[in-house]
């Protein structure tokens, strides 16, 4: 599959909460989707389905209205298996989380390691080339090849 995320539509890298689809009513992201949500509208989830969530397995409905090319985005909760809860719940797969993160990663000109040893970050238009390019290789382990414009 081509994805192409639209860097002006792409909800990334913000203090703020980060959504699949954040509402038009948003202080200071109207209408904007992180890239797991263009992703999942891409693939026919409506809009109303993504607003306001979080994350792919950001409830029942959600869960429910998912492709089935998008199930890699989910895997069942352990604990509720392992207790035959009757309400199955899931949470992101460990590439989902990997996603979420790199598009809610923060530039910061001063970074550190949990040795405290300096991260250099480059300039914050490399910072961006380097979290389109996770973000791509990401997806591709999927079979989602992904172009950004904008």
């Amino acid at each position: 599959m081509d994805l192409t995320i639209d860097r002006n539509i792409w909800l990334r890298g913000t203090e703020d909460d980060s959504f699949l689809l954040a509402p038009e009513t948003h202080e200071s992201h109207p209408g904007k989707m992180c890239c797991v949500g263009i992703y999942l509208n891409a693939c026919g989830v409506s809009k109303e389905m993504l607003v306001r969530k979080m994350t792919a397995h950001d409830g029942v409905p959600l869960v429910k209205s998912l492709p089935k090319n998008t199930k890699w985005l989910i895997k069942p909760d352990t604990f509720t298996v392992a207790h035959d809860n009757p309400l199955q719940l899931y949470i992101a797969s460990s590439t989902a989380n990997l996603l979420y993160g790199a598009n809610d990663e923060i530039y910061e000109a001063d970074n550190y390691d949990s040795d405290g040893e300096p991260i250099d970050n480059g300039t914050p238009e490399e910072f961006e080339a380097g979290r389109e390019a996770r973000i791509a290789e990401l997806f591709a382990k999927h079979d989602v090849n992904v172009t950004f414009v904008g």
